[in-house]
């Protein structure tokens, strides 16, 4: 995707495009916690805030969302192709249990190299914490 992305010559529509997809999904989970706050209002919740101030936020989410949609619909619809793209990435990487195995066996090549590249790897699981060592 983000090689289709680079296609476009102006740096500006480019901006534009994600930046209504950020506000769009930003604004999604603004309206997410509004509505766990009626729907489970004794969910523990680390850090709670006036109800307020999600809603102002979610009305100014919803501002930088529908002027652009207004002055140029174009962008706000490549913007929603480009949050769109990303379902059948997530049905197939996420949703889809029943993976073939040589699509299971390219994940694991890519995540080992990505991590030998990168010079990271996951702890193991159930393998206990060492303390860290002090210089």
């Amino acid at each position: 995707m983000s090689v289709l992305m680079l296609v476009t010559s102006d740096v500006f529509a480019l901006i534009n495009y994600m930046s209504v997809a950020l506000w769009l999904s930003v604004g999604a989970c603004t309206a997410g916690l509004i509505s766990l706050r009626f729907t489970q209002p004794d969910l523990h919740r680390p850090i709670k805030v006036h109800l307020s101030l999600p809603i102002i936020f979610l009305a100014c989410c919803i501002f930088l969302v529908v002027v652009p949609t207004i002055r140029e619909p174009m962008n706000t619809v490549i913007s929603l192709f480009i949050i769109a793209s990303g379902v059948p990435v997530y049905y197939v990487c996420v949703k889809w249990k029943s993976k073939p195995a040589l699509l299971l066996e390219m994940h694991d090549t890519v995540t080992k190299l990505i991590q030998k590249i990168l010079l990271v790897v996951n702890p193991d699981e159930g393998e206990e914490e060492t303390e860290p060592v002090k210089l």
